[in-house]
């Protein structure tokens, strides 16, 4: 016989702009923290979008919340942050810098670390800690955590994708701290929306393209 499962909706957060990205943190000590981070492509200031050749501008917000188990409005918003417009974000599996770790892939290009820090969970913030630039007049799409970490597997490793079609190996440097290309190849003709690393193989990167299938690639 089946299982039988029920959905039930606890709360509904309006984020103004679109949410692209929500990711609870894995860290032990910290499930009940939230990250949710945002896109909008914004018209230009003070002038008629028909009538003005300026591109629209790329904007986004990134939330922190904090979940507590009751039964009117379990969220608690702790924190925004007005960003570039923000495609993915991903926490560290483990505490990097005594503290999580949240990676953002941001619509300039551009991988960042923030940190989480404070001892009380309702006043928590994220700290920006560090970043790379994936290159020019590029957005950065999507981000995956190496599994290795989980096994405590230094250094620490980031892959990435972005809009020209490339995956960067990125290595995380807690002691700097710091993060830089390690690699940097073309996986697809296109954007490249998605890369993720192989969970029972370190060594092994797949990315995705609309409408062109999967591609897998040997880091070494």
């Amino acid at each position: 016989m089946a299982l039988q499962c029920k959905i039930q909706t606890l709360q509904v957060v309006d984020t103004e702009y679109s949410a692209d990205a929500v990711e609870w943190c894995p860290v032990e000590g910290w499930h009940n923290i939230l990250a949710c981070g945002t896109y909008q492509l914004k018209k230009p200031d003070g002038k008629n979008p028909d009538e003005s050749n300026e591109p629209h501008v790329r904007v986004g917000r990134l939330y922190l919340y904090h979940f507590e188990e009751q039964i009117f409005a379990p969220l608690t918003e702790v924190q925004r942050l007005e960003t570039a417009a923000v495609l993915d974000i991903k926490w560290s599996y483990v505490p990097l810098v005594e503290h999580p770790l949240l990676a953002i892939a941001n619509a300039k290009g551009t991988v960042e670390l923030c940190c989480l820090t404070g001892s009380e969970k309702k006043s928590c913030r994220l700290e920006p800690l560090c970043s790379v630039d994936l290159g020019d007049e590029c957005l950065a799409l999507s981000l995956d955590w190496s599994m290795a970490q989980k096994q405590g597997g230094h250094p620490q490793q980031l892959v990435s994708s972005d809009s020209k079609g490339r995956l960067s190996l990125l290595s995380v440097d807690v002691s700097s701290p710091s993060v830089h290309i390690l690699e940097q190849w073309k996986a697809h003709d296109f954007e490249a929306w998605i890369a993720a690393f192989d969970y029972w193989n370190k060594h092994i990167v797949y990315s995705g393209q609309s409408m062109s299938g999967l591609c897998l690639c040997n880091k070494y």
